[in-house]
């Protein structure tokens, strides 16, 4: 792949909370990302000064945790502060104030990011900044498309199938004219793009290029939650939001996790707009 240049309103933001030793950034500079990048920290986390001194200041934006938290609506009135929500939505202040057009939002626990493509094995992303500039030219290309998304692993059947999938989690494109709002303590990203899909906007992944990270519930600033709380809540807030096409369901299958556990199911044919034939038209 031709190497490429990101252009200078462009940048990574990384979601983190107690975790300067962090394995995102590491695998972003082991795939040879040359581009700006910033900790997107909240203002209670008292690890900010350890990430200024590993990355400098200038790699470090902080937010106001309680002035976010008055435009969230997070469907319940618990009080669980080590969520992404927080962080998901102050990207779009601390965008504008810092002169960022576009971004790329990420997880803090990334141990890599690979290459699929329909009938190939996967291959070590080693050019990830060329990798960014396509998709981001894409994005930009397409005003239509208000997310686009990388893939986890969860998406290889997609892969193999040569489609793109409606829906986003995890690592999401976004432009500072395409507003997006995270809502719920928990599955926030699952909230978002079901809810937007359902309105009609399109939140999307694109299969070719897969991130990994830690079980999601064993590691990292959500950990007890899903401990003390389990999958069954966690799944209910998608629910809660759209009942019409998600339901509780099993999930199996997955090779990192057991078995057997609680999880949401989407309906995708009720839960995304369609295009209705003109035949229909009165």
């Amino acid at each position: 792949m031709k190497q490429r240049t990101l252009p200078n309103d462009f940048a990574i933001f990384i979601l983190s909370h107690k975790r300067p030793e962090n394995p995102t950034i590491k695998t972003l500079k082991k795939c040879n990302y040359e581009g700006k990048y910033f900790f997107i920290l909240d203002d209670l986390d008292e690890s900010i000064p350890e990430y200024e001194k590993k990355y400098g200041k200038d790699h470090i934006l902080i937010f106001s945790k309680k002035k976010v938290a008055k435009r969230i609506d997070f469907f319940s009135n618990w009080e669980i502060t080590a969520i992404d929500t927080y962080a998901r939505n102050a990207c779009f202040d601390l965008a504008k104030e810092n002169g960022i057009n576009y971004w790329l939002t990420l997880d803090d626990d990334y141990d890599s990011f690979r290459y699929r493509f329909p009938g190939e094995k996967s291959t070590q992303c080693l050019n990830i900044t060329s990798a960014i500039y396509e998709y981001l030219e894409y994005f930009k290309a397409h005003p239509q498309i208000t997310s686009l998304c990388w893939a986890q692993g969860a998406d290889l059947a997609v892969v193999h199938e040569g489609l793109t999938k409606r829906k986003g989690m995890n690592a999401f494109f976004h432009s500072i004219d395409r507003f997006v709002t995270f809502k719920g303590h928990m599955n926030d990203d699952v909230n978002t793009y079901t809810r937007y899909n359902q309105l009609g906007h399109i939140i999307i992944t694109f299969p070719f290029v897969q991130l990994n990270q830690e079980p999601t519930q064993t590691t990292g600033g959500s950990a007890q939650m899903y401990k003390e709380n389990g999958t069954y809540q966690k799944s209910w807030y998608s629910i809660l939001q759209c009942p019409s096409f998600i339901k509780i369901s099993t999930f199996t299958g997955s090779f990192r996790m057991s078995k057997f556990r609680i999880h949401h199911k989407i309906n995708f044919k009720y839960g995304t707009a369609q295009v209705i034939s003109s035949k229909y038209k009165k």
